[in-house]
């Protein structure tokens, strides 16, 4: 599968983290493509050339689920993961999709998956977390019993997390056919099983490293009238 990294180039340390990311994909036999993220300023204007609605989304779970509750860092992760789902349906094959702060730690076999595949670790898997035994009662998460290799229906609702994952065409059709709909949110929370089926490669291959966060500045963003 191609794999891209998401970064922002104009920030020089998400230009460095994502240099480390490439650098972890080549230990394990991986070339990735570094991807030019949307700036959260450039997103209003992404999304209304694709028609996609930036009002209250007529399908939110709750009120809270609007554009004018998101921030500018925000709108651009969603943005930018839009992105390579339109890439994808364009190459007509599946992708690998990975943000700055992504490491790659082992081999990513190439394997059949449906729709999207989880490839993240996540602090659910940690069982020093102070809230390990809780998440895995409450979510019933894969970690317990996980198999020690392959591919398994996602416990969770959402993604855990959009720092490393894998989609099919499929699966890209059906996210961009529900943010024309539902208008963007947040992307990992939007990466849900209403949308498109989540599945989970064990063991995981990827890590988030933490550095800067692709959904900083913390300022509210505001789409003109």
């Amino acid at each position: 599968m191609k794999a891209f990294c998401i970064y922002l180039k104009h920030i020089e340390e998400s230009v460095r983290l994502a240099q480390r990311c490439v650098s972890s994909g080549r230990s394990h036999s991986l070339h990735v493509e570094l991807h030019d993220g949307v700036d959260g300023d450039k997103a209003y204007e992404l999304f209304r050339a694709a028609g996609v609605p930036l009002t209250i989304n007529p399908d939110a779970h709750n009120a809270n689920e609007r554009v004018g509750k998101m921030t500018k860092g925000q709108m651009g992760c969603i943005g930018s993961h839009y992105t390579l789902w339109t890439n994808c349906i364009a190459l007509n094959e599946p992708i690998i999709v990975l943000e700055h702060d992504a490491t790659i730690v082992s081999k990513i076999e190439e394997v059949e998956f449906n729709e999207v595949l989880n490839l993240q670790s996540n602090t659910w898997d940690n069982p020093n977390w102070a809230y390990y035994k809780k998440i895995q009662k409450l979510f019933r998460d894969p970690c317990v019993n996980a198999p020690e290799e392959g591919i398994q229906s996602a416990k969770y609702i959402n993604l855990p997390g959009t720092s490393g994952y894998a989609l099919t065409p499929t699966g890209a059709k059906k996210l961009v056919a529900g943010i024309k709909t539902r208008g963007p949110y947040l992307a990992d929370l939007f990466i849900n099983k209403s949308l498109v089926e989540i599945q989970d490669l064990w063991p995981r291959p990827v890590v988030t490293l933490h550095g800067v966060s692709t959904v900083v500045p913390n300022r509210k963003y505001n789409p003109p009238t």
